[in-house]
């Protein structure tokens, strides 16, 4: 992990949950929708396609998170229903929206490419290290913005790339496993709405993780606590664990590594 620069002096630093409500109609944003705070990512196409999930072993289709695009407005009214501070913001609608998915409550995260006008400030506060210059690297994901509410979890999981993750405003906490570990956390196969996403969890609601995933017991994990301003790179294959510890912006930027 390393500090990046101070977040206050770029634009981009500035960007919290309701700043982005304020100055919406922002853009065209992804959200990700979910019954609880668990936001497990699976593959849409396959929640399109019952006898798919079926073939695939997949028992309870809602446990995965939906994925919606909307006007970055009524991704953050969603979010923040009711506003942290109790009262409105800019040109965003506060009432009740009627869920999308699933019935009662739903959970929102938002995630979105950079608007141009935020790329220069990602630039410079990431100040790509040394090593990627002139190393191979090369980007295969522009630099997108992910901001969601206290509690909300990414379970454990991995990517095919390099990646950077910066926070930009709020706290996180992140697991790590290393590459090697992979079998260990029993992960789905990739023909799996859920691949890349792994079947133990260090924070196992049931409880019983050990039992259930036998080699997942006593594997130790890298630990990283970020906040405003930290930044962690992670190569591929990582398997990581995130939770934010309060309302969270963070950006990320992926690259693929050289032969």
């Amino acid at each position: 992990m390393r500090q990046a620069s101070p977040p206050g002096s770029a634009s981009l630093g500035r960007l919290t949950l309701l700043s982005l409500a304020q100055r919406a109609p922002w853009q065209q944003v992804t959200a990700q929708i979910s019954s609880s705070f668990d936001f497990r990512f699976c593959d849409p196409a396959a929640l399109q396609t019952s006898g798919r999930l079926a073939s695939a072993g997949v028992s309870s289709a809602p446990s995965a998170s939906r994925v919606a695009a909307m006007p970055a407005a009524e991704c953050l009214t969603r979010m923040l229903h009711p506003p942290p501070d109790g009262g409105g913001g800019g040109d965003v609608n506060w009432d009740s929206t009627p869920p999308l998915f699933f019935e009662g409550e739903e959970f929102v995260y938002l995630k979105s490419a950079l608007p141009p006008a935020l790329r220069a400030d990602a630039e410079g506060m990431l100040a790509r290290p040394p090593f990627f210059r002139g190393a191979g690297f090369r980007e295969v994901q522009e630099p997108r913005l992910w901001a969601g509410p206290k509690g909300a979890v990414s379970p454990l999981h991995y990517d095919l790339d390099c990646s950077w993750l910066l926070q930009v405003q709020g706290e996180k906490r992140m697991l790590f496993f290393p590459a090697e570990e992979l079998p260990r956390l029993y992960p789905y196969p990739d023909a799996h709405p859920l691949r890349r996403r792994a079947r133990a969890c260090p924070t196992d609601p049931r409880g019983d993780a050990w039992g259930r995933y036998p080699l997942f017991r006593d594997l130790p994990a890298w630990e990283a606590s970020l906040g405003p301003g930290d930044a962690v790179f992670f190569p591929p294959r990582w398997a990581h664990y995130t939770e934010s510890l309060s309302p969270s912006t963070s950006l990320t930027w992926r690259f693929k590594p050289p032969p």
